[in-house]
Parts: C-alpha cells; sequence; structure tokens
C-alpha cells in the first residue's frame, strides 16, 4: 500500500504524479462521484487496474459494473480472498 485516499480529488491528484500498480476502490463513496464513476475515469485516462472492495452487491450494482471487467471483492472478506483477486487482476494485464 503506497497511500490511502478518501475522496475523488485526492485519487485524481495522486494519479497526476503516481502510477500505482493496482488500486482497491470502493464502490459506495460518500458525495459524488461514486467508486464506479472513478473506476471508469481511471481505466480509461489512465489505464490502471482496479479491483472493487465492497458491501454493495445487490443485483443493480452488479450489473452497472459488469461492462468494467473489474473484481469485486464482497465485505467482509478473508485476506487469501482479496490476495486472489489482487493476483488475478495483476497477472491479467502482464
Amino acid at each position: 500500500v503506497i497511500e490511502v485516499l478518501s475522496s475523488p480529488e485526492e485519487v485524481y491528484d495522486f494519479l497526476k504524479d503516481n502510477t500505482p500498480d493496482l488500486i482497491l476502490l470502493d464502490i459506495k463513496l460518500s458525495g459524488k462521484p461514486t467508486g464506479i464513476e472513478i473506476a471508469k475515469n481511471v481505466t480509461k485516462n489512465y489505464g490502471i487496474p482496479i479491483v472493487f472492495c465492497t458491501a454493495f452487491h445487490d443485483k443493480a450494482t452488479i450489473d452497472s459494473i459488469k461492462d468494467l471487467h473489474i473484481k469485486l471483492v464482497r465485505k467482509p472478506f478473508l485476506d487469501f480472498i482479496l490476495k486472489d483477486a489482487i493476483d488475478s487482476t495483476i497477472n491479467s494485464t502482464l
């Protein structure tokens, strides 16, 4: 972990000078934009792989991320489940 950010503004400011190997992102954030909107922007403009970590996994939420091809890890999760999602996401981008 190189940084923990709590707002969309912090994410975009951070990405101006940094290129992480992967971003862990929650779907539901306070305020706007949503984690899904941030993921679309980051994927399109930065090409950084993302893993969603979220407690929200209803049908509407799942349907809204299908076209993003981003792994989703449901909270609460076990460490090995998150590790597997991270490993497979990074390996799929190599």
